[in-house]
């Protein structure tokens, strides 16, 4: 599905994105740096204004200290908590 959306994953990302950065206790230019993207660009993806590619994902992942994995399985649990809440 070329260009597809689903709001609720990508909001949940931001959210699961920017709690990880603060834990690290990274700013979004920090993240910016070691993911090798924009700090605009990160600002974006944590405000769901940007949808990031797997390899986007697999950087920022590395860059706030957690595995892509970690990442994904975080975002997958934020967005069904909002799917439940939310109805």
């Amino acid at each position: 599905m070329s260009g597809a959306r689903d709001e609720v994953l990508i909001a949940a990302f931001a959210v699961a994105l920017r709690r990880a950065r603060n834990a690290a206790g990274l700013t979004q230019e920090q993240v910016a740096v070691k993911a090798n993207v924009d700090r605009t660009f990160v600002a974006f993806i944590e405000t769901s204004k940007r949808q990031p590619s797997l390899s986007v994902i697999c950087a920022l992942a590395y860059a706030v200290g957690q595995t892509p994995a970690a990442l994904v399985s975080d975002t997958c649990e934020i967005a069904a908590r909002s799917v439940v809440e939310n109805g």
